[in-house]
Parts: C-alpha cells; structure tokens; sequence
C-alpha cells in the first residue's frame, strides 16, 4: 500500500436555550435533540405531587457567553400547577444544544464553536468525520454536516486535531461516494441545525411494486442531465426538493436513456437497462 500526505481533507456535497422556562408553552423544550423533559403531565408523580410526572428533570445553567451551551445540572425543576418549571437562567436537558460536562465558574470563557450552525440549506456541507478519506463503500455515519465557512476549522479541532503538528498520512485508496447523501439545514431541533440526510434510507425507497418509485437526485433542483453516478430512486411521495432546497425549484432533471425506477426486494432502485443497482 502506498500512502499519500494530507493537510486538508474533505468532502463536500449537506440545538440555543430557550430563555422560556414554561415546558407546557409553545417554545418549551419541543423538538430538542436531547432528551426531554417528562410530558405526561396529567399523572402525579411517584411522591404525590399533583400535575407533574416524575421523575423531576434537572435544570441546566446557560454558558456564560453563549446561549447555546449549557453546563452541569443544578437544582431539580419544581412542579407548579401542571408544569415542571426550572429556575431563571437554567433550562431543560431537552432544551440545551449542547451539554457541557464541566461547570467550574461563573465565567467559563469562550463557548465551543457550534460547526454547524445554519440559517438555510446552503450553508450546510457535507465533510469527512476523520483525517482521512474513506476508502470504499461511504454511509452517513462516515461524514458529517457543517457550516460551509467552518470546514477547515472543523477538520483541524474535531475531525483531525493532529494535521494541526504536520503532514498526515492517508492511504493511497479510491475515495468512496454515496450518491444519496446530502447535507442540509435540519429547523426542527432545539435550534437550526446542519445534518446528514441519507436518501437511501429504507424510510425513502420502501415500495410495492415500480410505480411507486421515481428517479431523483440528492439535490436541491437537479437541472438539465443527472450523471449516472449521481442518479438514485426513490418513493414517489417523498419531495425531495422541499427536503433539500431553500427556495421553490422551477426546473426538471433530465435521466439518461435507459435508466429506469424500478421497486426491487421492497425497495426503490435505479436501472439501468438489464443492470440495478441499489
């Protein structure tokens, strides 16, 4: 095997705390990535309390500089009427970007760079996880989502802090390529944020028959010819372009001849002619 040097490598293709401390209101600790507070507020809990389900969640305190960040926890919320309630200035688990395992001081100093930050889509693009390339077969386990003006900020503290003393050595492979991976801007957490989207996921392509299935591309508006290689199928209800774009796509892809949906063992796949491939 030979080996290659490598600085910079990536590969490019796609929560805040919320000041509001009411659980059962519009903004409370819905949609975060960590787990959330408990919401069956009907039941009483194990000690009687009236209204609240235990166990009582703890309550976080927000990083001094920045509001997506919060540290070790504090005291437990309290339950008033219906609601577990947490402190002023202290959140729900549910409700923090990110926890913060070290709480030392009332100062903590520079908040951890949140890489992927997002307003829209096309901020978001996809990179490698490690030093390396991967070689072969790449799933999205494989990459990760990142603000695009934080790509080499993030390869050189998260991905490969050691590029940071010299010349990597990568091996000198075939990159690997995924056609349904992409990078977009994920609104539904705790904040904006950018994540991988794996369009070959068994939740896109399940189907019964062909005429569930269409070609696609894990693009925001696929214009004019689709490259073989970046040609996938999917099920025909899946709106690909509302996934991926910011903004209305008023053009349509163009599949080479020959290639074909078709559904295969239960799941959408390109054809091409005699060949499929999934």
């Amino acid at each position: 095997m030979t080996w290659r040097g490598v600085v910079l490598v990536m590969v490019v293709g796609a929560v805040g705390c919320h000041s509001k401390i009411d659980i059962l209101g519009e903004d409370g600790g819905g949609g975060g990535r960590d787990a959330q507070p408990p919401s069956d507020f009907a039941v009483p809990d194990d000690d009687g309390t009236a209204g609240c389900a235990a166990p009582a969640p703890k309550c976080y305190q927000g990083w001094s500089m920045s509001s997506d960040c919060c540290l070790e926890p504090g005291s437990e919320a309290t339950c008033e009427g219906d609601a577990w309630v947490c402190p002023t200035d202290t959140f729900f688990e549910g409700e923090c970007g990110r926890i913060d395992p070290v709480c030392e001081g009332a100062d903590m100093g520079r908040p951890p760079v949140l890489y992927d930050n997002c307003g829209a889509t096309e901020d978001c693009v996809l990179t490698g996880r490690y030093c390396c390339p991967t070689c072969g077969e790449v799933n999205a386990d494989d990459l990760v989502s990142v603000n695009r003006t934080l790509v080499d900020d993030h390869y050189l503290n998260e991905a490969c802090p050691e590029a940071r003393e010299g010349e990597v050595l990568c091996p000198d492979c075939p990159e690997g390529y995924n056609p349904h991976l992409a990078a977009f801007c994920d609104p539904t957490g705790i904040r904006a944020a950018c994540a991988v989207l794996d369009l070959g996921d068994a939740s896109y392509r399940t189907c019964a028959d062909d005429s569930d299935c269409v070609l696609s591309a894990a693009t925001c508006c696929p214009c004019g010819d689709v490259p073989e290689t970046e040609t996938i199928s999917v099920r025909r209800d899946v709106d690909v372009a509302a996934l991926l774009c910011d903004d209305a796509c008023d053009c349509e892809p163009v599949f080479g001849d020959g290639v074909s949906a078709t559904c295969v063992t239960g799941l959408c796949t390109v054809a091409y002619g005699a060949r499929t491939d999934p």
